[in-house]
């Protein structure tokens, strides 16, 4: 009969490489870069099918969009690395994946503004794309309405 004891309050995985130096915190260190990491890469799969459904429906410059994407896929690819997924990297690092994800997300962002913005207006003249910090939300008056698009890249809800 085999048993094991319980760990109480302490972190999960303690792993020592040598004496008195201890990795821990695999799933509780840097939250905000994790989360992040998980953004980014919903807003690169949303953006790769954006591209792909836009590329035979309406005239794009696929070459800049596709650079501009390829920025976004390098940032999530290198921050997937498993010392920023465990929260391992020291802090400099960190703030170098958390900088290449904010390039990579507002380049990326520009595709979606501008695939979305040419799917919906159908050619008539072009309408800003509204994000959530978007100011053209708080200057509508009452009976204003906007249109808005919500997108789930993945095959289940969120």
């Amino acid at each position: 009969y085999l048993t094991w004891d319980v760990r109480g309050d302490e972190d999960f995985f303690p792993y020592a490489t040598t004496a008195h130096q201890y990795w821990t915190g695999y799933y509780t260190s840097r939250p905000q870069l994790k989360g992040d990491i998980r953004k980014n890469a919903a807003l690169l799969r949303m953006t790769e099918i954006l591209y792909s459904l836009s590329s035979q429906r309406i005239p794009f410059d696929k070459s800049v969009a596709y650079n501009r994407i390829e920025m976004l896929r390098r940032a999530v690819g290198v921050a997937q690395h498993h010392d920023a997924v465990t929260g391992t990297e020291t802090r400099h690092v960190a703030k170098d994946y958390e900088a290449m994800l904010k390039q990579g997300n507002e380049s990326a962002s520009l595709v979606v503004e501008e695939l979305l913005g040419k799917m919906l207006s159908r050619g008539k003249p072009s309408f800003p794309a509204l994000t959530l910090n978007s100011s053209v939300l708080s200057s509508l008056k009452v009976g204003q309405s906007v249109a808005a698009v919500l997108f789930n890249s993945l095959g289940w809800p969120r």
